[in-house]
């Protein structure tokens, strides 16, 4: 900021335009065309009033020195937590999307699990949070037959309905946990 009142007070306005800078700004993946009297990153940053945390990216780094048609890829730090089966997991990310996330996360049979949000989703601001059921056996005993079947299903009602058995008042169900 300093240097740059400095050239419009001692060099005019040749100088000042020679300052200005239109620049691609990318922030969490969303990209604008914008211009600002800029030197460094930094100033691009400032003429935003874009404020990074200490685990926010920021590429290039702050005083790299910008062009005309320069890229800044600014990535805020948030947390995403995958309930994984009634298990929590929060995941500190610069993601930009729940894929990227689950693309990264230690968690097993993801690609036959049922999520809450879709892995294309962007990533708010403010952080996730999703709910993941990965694939279960469940013993299934109707009028007598027994099935095994494989269900992400989180509720005996979502079972129910997946597999297109409905009650009427007179059905009775009873869950039991295998030993």
């Amino acid at each position: 900021a300093t240097a740059l009142a400095a050239a419009l007070l001692s060099g005019g306005t040749a100088t000042a335009t020679g300052l200005y800078k239109d620049v691609e700004l990318s922030v969490d993946g969303r990209i604008e065309r914008v211009g600002a009297f800029a030197l460094t990153v930094a100033d691009v940053l400032a003429a935003r009033g874009i404020t990074l945390g200490e685990k926010d990216v920021v590429s290039p780094a702050l005083d790299s020195t910008i062009a005309d048609g320069s890229l800044v890829d600014v990535r805020y730090n948030k947390p995403v937590t995958l309930n994984v089966d009634g298990t929590p997991i929060t995941i500190e990310t610069t993601a930009t999307t729940l894929g990227m996330v689950l693309a990264d996360a230690a968690v097993t049979d993801l690609d036959a699990a049922r999520l809450s949000v879709s892995p294309s989703a962007q990533l708010p601001r403010h952080g996730l949070t999703v709910t993941v059921s990965t694939p279960k056996q469940v013993l299934l005993k109707v009028a007598g037959k027994k099935v095994e079947v494989t269900t992400t299903a989180t509720t005996i009602s979502d079972l129910l309905a997946e597999q297109n058995l409905s009650l009427s008042g007179t059905d009775l169900v009873r869950p039991t946990v295998a030993s």
